[in-house]
C-alpha cells in the first residue's frame, strides 16, 4: 500500500506540472518585426496599414523599405494605398473640407508565426484589383545572426561579393553570406548586374555588421530611374533619369 507521504508528494507534483503547463500554453510568441517594400510607380501618396488605433503611414515612396512595425505572430495586417486628395470644391467652405487623403485596400498580409522578422514585397499585378505579395521570412535557421542576405528583385542576374566571397544570384532568388568583419565590424560589399557584354556595379561600399545584427540588401529595378528622388530643377537640368537597378538595405536585430 502506498504511504500517505508518497501520495501527498505525488499530488503536489501533479499540481506543479499542471501550473507550469498552463503557464507555457498561455505564453504568447514574441511580436514579429514587419517591414514592407512597395514596387509601384503609379500615382499615389504613399502607403498605410490599419492598426487597432487607426491608420499608420508606413511608406511615402516606392522603392523604399519601410520602418519596422511590431505585429502579433500569426495575425493579419491590412495594407492600403493613399490616393491623391480630391480637388477642392469651390462651393464648399475650405475649412470644412476633409483634408485626409482617401485610401484603397491593396493587400492583406498574414504575419508568419515562426520567425523574428519578415520583409513583405508588394507589387501591382496586371489589373487594379490584382496585387502580388511575396514574404521573405527571416527565421534564424536560414538567416542567422551576423549574416548578410541579398535578394535579387531585378531583371537580370547579379553577382554579389562580400569580403571577396562571390555568389551569383538569379532574378527572384537570394543568397546568404556569413562574413568575418574586421575589428571595426566592417565588411566590403560589391554588387554588380550582368549586362550584354560586361558587368556593371550597382553597389560598392563598406557595410557595418555589428555582433548579433543581420543586414538585408535588396536589388530592385525602377523603370523611371527612381524619378521621385529627383527635384524638378534636377530633372530640368539633367533630363529624365534612365531606367536602372537600385540597391536598398536595412538592419535588424533578432
Amino acid at each position: 500500500m502506498l504511504s500517505f507521504r508518497f501520495l501527498f508528494s505525488l499530488s503536489i507534483l501533479c499540481l506543479l506540472t499542471t501550473k507550469v503547463t498552463a503557464q507555457t500554453s498561455d505564453k504568447s510568441p514574441p511580436p514579429v518585426q514587419v517591414r514592407m517594400l512597395f514596387l509601384d510607380e503609379s500615382q499615389g501618396q504613399g502607403y498605410s496599414v490599419k492598426l487597432e488605433e487607426g491608420f499608420q503611414k508606413v511608406s511615402s515612396y516606392p522603392y523604399a523599405i519601410s520602418n519596422m512595425i511590431l505585429r502579433p505572430a500569426g495575425s493579419e495586417l491590412e495594407v492600403y494605398k493613399n490616393l491623391p486628395p480630391p480637388p477642392p470644391n469651390p462651393q464648399q467652405n475650405i475649412r470644412n473640407q476633409d483634408t485626409e487623403s482617401p485610401r484603397v485596400k491593396i493587400a492583406t498580409l498574414k504575419v508568419p508565426d515562426k520567425t523574428t522578422s519578415v520583409l513583405a514585397v508588394i507589387r501591382p499585378g496586371d489589373s487594379k484589383a490584382d496585387t502580388h505579395v511575396a514574404l521573405y521570412n527571416s527565421d534564424l535557421q536560414h538567416y542567422p545572426e551576423n549574416a548578410i542576405r541579398i535578394i535579387n528583385l531585378g531583371l537580370t542576374p547579379i553577382a554579389a561579393s562580400i569580403n571577396d566571397k562571390v555568389k551569383k544570384i538569379a532574378p527572384g532568388n537570394l543568397a546568404v553570406f556569413t562574413p568575418n568583419p574586421d575589428p571595426k565590424n566592417r565588411v566590403v560589399v560589391q554588387v554588380a548586374q550582368q549586362g550584354k557584354d560586361n558587368w556593371k556595379y550597382i553597389y560598392d561600399s563598406v557595410q557595418v555588421l555589428k555582433p548579433g545584427n543581420r543586414v538585408t540588401g535588396v536589388v530592385v529595378f525602377s523603370p523611371s530611374g527612381m524619378r521621385h528622388t529627383y527635384t524638378a530643377l534636377e530633372i530640368q537640368e539633367f533630363g529624365e533619369p534612365k531606367p536602372r537597378h537600385q540597391w536598398l538595405s536595412y538592419i535588424d536585430t533578432p
